[in-house]
Order: C-alpha cells, then structure tokens, then sequence
C-alpha cells in the first residue's frame, strides 16, 4: 500500500490532483507499522482509487516547446503548496500543458 501510494502521490501533480482527495487512501497507512500487512478498501478509498484512474485515462504529459516560456503554478490546498511546471498555448487543443 505504502509504494503506490507513494506513487499516486508523485504522479498527482501531473494529473491535476491535489493530495487532500487521496486522504481516503493515506488513511490506510495509519495504524500497522508493518509495510507488508494487507489492506482492506472502503468504499471511500476505492472511489479514490477509481478518481485517480480516470484521471491517469484523460490526461497526457506533454514535452517542453523551447518556443515557449515555462510557468511554475503553486496551488496550495490544505495548506500543502504544490508545485507545477507548464506551458500555456492559446494554439492548443488543451491550451495548459504540465510539463
């Protein structure tokens, strides 16, 4: 449980994903010091789970456009800044593209 969640957290910035949605699954690790003990669902943290899904389904990492410049973007959600790299193109389909 602790590796993917470790990986959903690096992965959430690139899909937009603050980390105060995932609490559902970071509540899991409380509690049982041993890594490898099973972990049990509810319904909270398979919807979770299910969110980050669609989201990694929908979304694309693009690559950096030398033309342009490079934006940082700190959204701070719960108290917890995060930081984002990204271009904006009014020429694209999907105009913010997070680097």
């Amino acid at each position: 449980a602790q590796k993917l969640l470790g990986n959903i957290n690096w992965v959430c910035s690139y899909l937009g994903i603050t980390t105060e949605p995932l609490s559902p699954l970071f509540r899991l690790l409380k509690g049982d010091t041993d890594l490898t003990s099973p972990k049990k669902l509810d319904k909270d943290a398979n919807y979770t789970l299910e969110t980050v899904e669609e989201a990694m389904s929908n979304r694309q990492v693009y690559r950096v456009d030398i033309e342009l410049s490079i934006n940082l973007y700190v959204p701070i959600s719960d108290m917890r800044p995060t930081g984002i790299l990204a271009q904006w193109s009014e020429k694209w389909k999907d105009s913010l593209h997070i680097l």
